[in-house]
């Protein structure tokens, strides 16, 4: 019976570490995590350096969380967006930011695809440097396999196409936005200006 006794005890025992585990790291953790990033954000006016800036968020992403690094990064992109798209932000502290971001952006979904095509943009507008634009149009053809009818997707395209003025991939671009939108009239000007006639494709289902 004490045998019994004692197997029971530990089988709490051990039952009571598992839930307590579970709350450290299912609930505990991604919350002090997230609190973490929260008053990084605040912070953010603060951060003067590049070095600033990864001593603050080094330690948020290097904090031990089974979930939240994922969501940090896409929210975290948002500021970076921002930063890069200034008016006058130096081209190396545009390309740090960015390149500090990318191994956060590892999973191949649409949503880490059209973010970095949009890093990659904002730096061939700012900067015209052709490896940009390559890294740009090839993050958006990934999101464009994802999903070919999105407007971000096709529309980020155009505005890549046009920017670079590559007219027979802006054309085509155009033209496939229409075949879903047609009722997009400042594109068909656009189209028109060009010298091209609109697309008479019917709308695609």
């Amino acid at each position: 019976m004490k045998e019994v006794i004692k197997y029971k005890n530990i089988s709490a025992g051990i039952l009571i570490i598992g839930a307590v585990l579970a709350i450290i790291y299912g609930s505990l953790q991604p919350l002090t995590k997230s609190q973490s990033f929260i008053k990084g954000l605040q912070n953010f006016s603060q951060i003067k350096t590049f070095g600033d800036f990864t001593t603050q968020f080094d330690a948020i992403f290097n904090y031990p969380s089974p979930v939240g690094n994922e969501e940090i990064g896409r929210f975290l992109s948002d500021q970076i967006t921002s930063i890069i798209s200034q008016q006058n932000q130096p081209e190396d502290v545009s390309r740090a930011l960015v390149s500090y971001m990318e191994p956060h952006m590892t999973q191949n979904d649409l949503q880490t695809f059209l973010t970095d095509a949009h890093f990659h943009l904002i730096l061939w507008e700012n900067f015209h440097k052709t490896e940009d634009y390559s890294a740009a149009e090839q993050a958006y053809l990934k999101a464009l396999a994802i999903g070919p009818k999105l407007p971000p997707v096709l529309y980020g395209l155009a505005s890549l196409y046009a920017s670079g003025s590559d007219r027979v991939k802006f054309i085509q671009t155009a033209e496939t936005i229409l075949s879903y939108w047609p009722d997009d009239a400042q594109l068909k000007n656009l189209l028109l200006s060009m010298g091209s006639p609109t697309s008479t494709v019917p709308a695609a289902k």
